[in-house]
């Protein structure tokens, strides 16, 4: 395990690299999806592709069992771009090989893509709240595809591991492979400030309402997820994926926990 880890680390250092991290816009400019925040060897990463995979980081942590809170928002931002560099970097290094990922390589995958949602208007509104077309879909799924198949061919295949290593390694830390009762919920989320006016909070109350009855007459909660949730897990349909006890607000999670599989609860 530690063999592998050493190689990957070592092919990241040997890759020639320009990077150029863009200053922070000065105080009371308003960030835009498109701004600039770093220029890898001239290619631009920009702020809407940032938050995107901030918003993912966030929910693996969560999936992970790890709380947001006291949550060093600095250090995280840095290691997110520090790794959307260094990611750029193996693209760019990929690019050079002989790989060659065709039309219908990406077009299978974007179909692939396309049946996690109910339909193509979904997946188009979906690709609009993140300021995204579908052609900017299709080169991030090349991207994936040359890279994927430079680290196949350039680190996996390379490494082999004996069934008695593996062996080894499940005795000596299986305490790794325990896990205790996690269940998986989807939630639906209205937010409401703190400061609301008794309107507003009326008014959040009422859409809630209005989203139960959508659920009691059949409608898909993904769907709805989707369309009316304002948490950053709209994107997958609402769903937080698998957590333990202790890790959600408690009203939350005794609620969570009380339900069979299936049930809706608010």
């Amino acid at each position: 395990m530690m063999q592998i880890q050493q190689r990957f680390l070592y092919a990241l250092t040997v890759v020639f690299s320009v990077v150029l991290i863009v200053t922070s816009s000065p105080a009371g400019d308003i960030l835009k999806a498109d701004d600039v925040i770093a220029v890898v060897n001239g290619t631009c990463l920009n702020r809407g592709d940032f938050d995107r995979e901030m918003n993912k980081v966030m929910m693996q942590i969560m999936q992970r069992g790890k709380s947001l809170e006291g949550l060093d928002g600095v250090q995280l931002e840095a290691e997110v771009l520090e790794s959307m560099i260094n990611r750029e970097l193996l693209v760019q290094e990929s690019r050079k090989t002989s790989s060659e990922v065709t039309e219908k390589d990406v077009n299978e995958h974007l179909e692939k893509l396309k049946a996690n949602y109910p339909g193509d208007d979904e997946f188009k509104k979906i690709l609009a709240r993140s300021n995204m077309s579908e052609a900017d879909i299709k080169a991030r799924i090349k991207d994936e595809l040359v890279l994927q198949r430079f680290i196949d061919t350039r680190f996996v295949q390379e490494v082999t591991v004996s069934d008695k290593e593996m062996k080894e390694f499940y005795e000596q830390h299986q305490a790794m492979f325990k896990e205790p009762e996690q269940i998986r919920a989807s939630h639906i989320l209205i937010k409401v400030d703190a400061n609301a006016t008794d309107e507003e909070k009326a008014k959040a109350k009422k859409r809630l309402v209005e989203i139960e009855e959508r659920l009691k007459k059949g409608e898909d909660f993904s769907t709805v997820a989707r369309e009316l949730s304002q948490c950053p897990s709209n994107a997958n349909g609402g769903d937080l994926g698998y957590f333990r006890r202790g890790q959600m607000v408690k009203p939350f999670e005794d609620a969570a926990f009380s339900l069979k599989p299936g049930q809706v609860s608010s």
